[in-house]
């Protein structure tokens, strides 16, 4: 997984992979239309970007995009050398579902569903911290395997 992406390259790059999947769905069924919400296509995707910390060792991006009505069954974890590291925040679809964490270790993966709506785009927001001893010039190397 490359994780020199931006959180919004990294979700654009999934949003591309999961219209395409949609598109497929609808030819497959030869209605010309997709017909219900929440599809499911027995696939998945890595997704990875890196988040830079601020000098208060927090971070808050978001960014909007069409997933065509997926329900986005995540498993996550943040990559670090630093077995001390703990992280807390949340991690949001405008759609419903996501997580809010506490104390997360490096490299603990956390389970969350991130559902999408088919007639407009989701809002993804991830806000994470660490303590701000910890953050000098750090950034986070977030990888996810998406289900889908």
């Amino acid at each position: 997984m490359d994780t020199t992406l931006t959180f919004n390259d990294a979700m654009a790059r999934l949003s591309e992979t999961l219209y395409t999947a949609a598109k497929v769905h609808v030819n497959t069924r030869r209605t010309g239309r997709l017909v219900a919400p929440q599809l499911h296509a027995d696939a998945s995707a890595d997704v990875a970007f890196e988040l830079k910390l601020d000098a208060r060792g927090e971070v808050s991006s978001h960014v909007e995009k069409y997933c065509a009505g997926y329900t986005l069954r995540c498993t996550a974890w943040i990559e670090s050398e630093d077995p001390m590291l703990r992280i807390s925040g949340s991690i949001q679809s405008s759609d419903g579902g996501g997580i809010e964490l506490q104390n997360v270790r490096p490299n603990q993966p956390v389970r969350f569903e991130l559902p999408t709506s088919l007639w407009h785009s989701t809002r993804f927001t991830v806000q994470l911290k660490v303590p701000p001893a910890q953050a000098a010039g750090k950034s986070l190397r977030v990888k996810m395997r998406v289900s889908y």
